[in-house]
């Protein structure tokens, strides 16, 4: 009988070629050695040592994988498969990140302090887990040791989202994870962790924000919980809530309430702990009822319970109750914070019936930073002093921050009127490095320091309107011109919650210019009338200020050679538009290198951006199967319209490969460095031909940003939710 030998190709972004088929004769049950010689773009395929077909690929897969497939109802049998060749790059020695500590802030929410040694106190961060002091704040450690659950973009944040002490054992230490799922508990005071969420019925949709222990029984505990619907609303998630409860210590749980908004804090009155109060809400969720559920009373412990409002008016976001606290001598009294960003500024009740880590020793009269050792900062920007290398300067969503020693420490410089929500992007002048530009995510704002960020003017001001959706503009890229840093260039684009989260896509600003150092600032938008005008990154010629090239979500690059007089898009070759970043060879301008995101890859023109090609082997790169390339989707074959991510962790993950920065040693610019989002850092020294990873040491690999010193010898990287790692030997 005859067999039909087929040679097929899928490209990393799941598009499907039929290559060449031949009948070759075959017999049944009977075994034949069948070998495939792959030399760059000719594949040869021998069966029993006889060469049956040839092929020369024209856009050949140079790495990747290989399948053996049969058809549905075939049956065959395959044994003793060997590969031979070269074996895919190692990282070199010597290329080792240092974690920096810093700066301070990240997603932390629960400080705790040990009842019997105030030296010892806690305090949890999703993605860097939880973290442990042991000498009253002054230093912290890590301590995840049994903590399995993973998230974040590159799947190595450690999402725990609330701590709570057993005021009758300090050494039973309750943590509830981020959406996923899980409750751990601790019985050696925080060392090592225990996965406790047997009869939890949710799985990725459900945040545990609190634990409350009984006062006299540390086997009866109550979690609240939050539970995403992945419905968007004003401005947040709709979130319904639970109470769980277990009486075994946590080898089981119950759900003993359900309701339409999510519960913050489980209270117990420790005179009667029959009674118990629970709150609702939080300012930046949104109730599944719309109106918020307030604040909730058991006089039963826990097995009833109703709501307790009155005076709490059900309006302006007064029934999302984020803060709830009893009196320590007066259970009858109780405090309670309201409010929420999308609902209203809400208020503080009173009952007489039933991003960093600061610390005070006045009363809250004065605070330091007490959070050396514990950072869990989401950094969107990092820039370098080029004079000299250990002065760097970050931003990320707890601010800006400046460090004098090489990041081993850092200082907040957000102050007024830097005094902004969220944070996009940070830049030096090269030539006189007290003079900075920082710009927030939201607002739209420019700001400007001659003094190296202890004093900051506003410069420029988006005028925009709306909902969050609709109003959410800031600067995301701003780079001074390396040859006359008097013209700046700066690019606007929506939130990051646009870019790679749950807001409906929209077009932004587009780009403006600068001639006096970013006193004022003009629209340069000839030639970008294109649909969405989100600018993700841009670079400037390091001879030619007049010359930039700019990186847009979706509308791919775009040149000007005269200053930003007109715009011409430059993405041929290109096989994604969303572009997320651009370096410029400093020694040979001709040639740029463009990182894609939507599983893309690294590309590289040698002709000033006229022609763009594949530049990226070695890079592991992972694409989604229902996103292909642009013009090259088999019509009915898949959708084009990417899936809402229901019940997501946070805002800004992303499910494949994006080149989110590119740098190129100064010195050397056959030299260079390339993150991915999801997967760290790699290392090129042939000018992009081929890629290795050098991610050793980088506990987090979600980087959003890389910068380099002007001798070449120290880089820097900012992660998402590790702050800033730091690479000496480069």
């Amino acid at each position: 009988m005859l067999a039909v030998y087929s040679l097929n190709k899928e490209t990393p972004w799941g598009t499907f070629y039929d290559l060449i088929s031949k009948d070759v004769p075959i017999s049944f049950n009977t075994w034949y050695n069948v070998e495939i010689v792959g030399i760059q773009n000719n594949i040869k395929v021998y069966v029993n040592e006889t060469l049956q077909f040839e092929y020369t690929d024209e856009t050949p897969l140079l790495f990747d994988r290989i399948a053996f497939e049969t058809q549905e109802s075939s049956h065959c049998h395959f044994d003793d498969i060997a590969v031979f060749g070269k074996p895919p790059p190692a990282p070199p020695p010597g290329y080792t990140w240092v974690k920096s500590g810093g700066p301070s802030g990240g997603l932390g929410y629960d400080v705790r302090i040990h009842p019997q040694n105030k030296n010892i106190m806690f305090v949890t961060d999703n993605p860097s887990g939880v973290n442990k002091s042991y000498d009253a704040g002054t230093t912290w450690v890590q301590r995840n040791e049994g903590i399995t659950t993973r998230a974040g973009p590159s799947n190595d944040g450690i999402p725990i989202f609330s701590l709570t002490i057993d005021p009758n054992n300090p050494n039973i230490v309750w943590a509830g994870t981020q959406n996923s799922g899980g409750i751990y508990k601790s019985t050696d005071g925080g060392e090592s962790w225990v996965k406790k969420n047997r009869g939890i019925t949710e799985g990725n949709e459900i945040s545990f924000r609190n634990f409350g222990v009984h006062p006299h029984n540390s086997n009866i505990v109550f979690a609240g919980a939050e539970i995403s619907t992945g419905i968007l609303d004003r401005e947040f998630d709709k979130t319904k809530g639970k109470i769980y409860k277990t009486e075994d210590g946590g080898e089981s749980w119950r759900c003993v309430w359900e309701g339409n908004n999510l519960v913050r804090f489980v209270l117990f009155d420790p005179t009667n702990p029959d009674v118990m109060y629970a709150s609702t809400g939080i300012f930046d969720r949104e109730a599944f009822n719309d109106v918020g559920i307030g604040i909730l009373k058991s006089t039963n412990g826990g097995k009833r319970w109703f709501q307790i409002n009155k005076g709490i008016p059900n309006s302006a976001g007064n029934r999302f109750v984020g803060f709830l606290e009893i009196h320590p001598t007066n259970p009858q009294i109780l405090f309670a914070a309201s409010g929420n960003n999308a609902k209203g500024e809400g208020g503080v009740f009173r009952t007489t019936n039933g991003g960093g880590n600061f610390k005070s020793t006045d009363g809250g009269q004065t605070w330091v930073n007490s959070s050396k050792g514990y950072t869990g900062a989401n950094l969107h920007g990092i820039a370098i002093d080029t004079d000299n290398p250990t002065i760097v300067y970050t931003i990320g969503r707890s601010g800006p921050f400046r460090s004098y020693n090489g990041g081993e420490d850092w200082t907040g410089i957000a102050f007024p009127p830097a005094n902004k929500a969220e944070w996009n992007a940070v830049a030096l002048n090269p030539d006189n490095s007290l003079e900075v530009i920082i710009s927030d995510e939201h607002e739209g704002t420019l700001l400007k320091s001659t003094d190296s960020g202890n004093n900051w003017k506003l410069v420029f001001k988006l005028i925009t309107y709306g909902t969050p959706q609709e109003c959410r503009h800031g600067f995301k890229t701003i780079a001074y011109a390396p040859s006359n840093p008097n013209i700046v260039y700066a690019g606007t684009s929506k939130g990051r919650r646009t870019i790679d989260g749950d807001f409906p896509a929209r077009p932004s600003f587009g780009m403006y210019k600068s001639t006096d150092g970013g006193e004022t600032w003009i629209e340069i938008n000839n030639g970008l009338q294109t649909s969405l005008i989100n600018i993700n990154c841009l670079a400037v010629h390091p001879t030619d200020p007049n010359i930039v090239y700019i990186g847009t979500w979706k509308d791919g690059v775009f040149k000007t050679t005269d200053g930003g007089e007109s715009w011409l898009m430059k993405s041929n070759g290109l096989v994604s538009a969303d572009i997320r970043s651009l370096a410029i060879d400093p020694q040979n301008p001709e040639v740029v290198y463009v990182g894609l995101g939507e599983g893309a890859g690294i590309f590289k023109s040698t002709n000033g951006g006229e022609l763009w090609r594949r530049s990226d082997t070695g890079v592991d790169i992972e694409c989604p199967s229902y996103l292909l390339p642009i013009g090259r989707v088999k019509p009915g074959s898949i959708s084009l319209e990417k899936p809402r991510r229901a019940m997501g962790a946070d805002y800004y993950s992303v499910p494949w490969t994006s080149i989110w920065s590119i740098v190129i040693d100064p010195m050397n610019s056959q030299t260079l460095y390339a993150a991915d989002h999801h997967k760290g850092v790699y290392l090129s020294t042939d000018g992009g031909a081929n890629w290795v990873p050098i991610s050793e040491g980088l506990s987090t690999k979600a980087v959003t940003a890389l910068a380099i010193s002007s001798n070449g010898k120290v880089l820097y990287a900012a992660t998402e939710g590790e702050g800033v790692f730091r690479l000496d030997r480069v």
